[in-house]
């Protein structure tokens, strides 16, 4: 007779980080400019692409 495989089941603890990702937030931060060619030539997100912009001082010239 043969014993049944038994497997293990890995149990996550839940991710202790809260989720920021708002959509309608990021469509307002793509309507910027230097975050969208930021956001599309680097791909990282939106917010990540206005902190940059904003420390960089990209967001006073036209």
């Amino acid at each position: 007779m043969q014993q049944p495989f038994i497997t293990r089941r890995s149990r996550r603890k839940p991710s202790a980080r809260v989720e920021f990702i708002d959509p309608q937030r990021n469509l307002e931060l793509l309507a910027i400019p230097a975050v969208r060619a930021i956001v599309r030539r680097s791909r990282v997100s939106p917010v990540t692409a206005a902190l940059l912009v904003e420390l960089s001082g990209l967001s006073r010239q036209v």
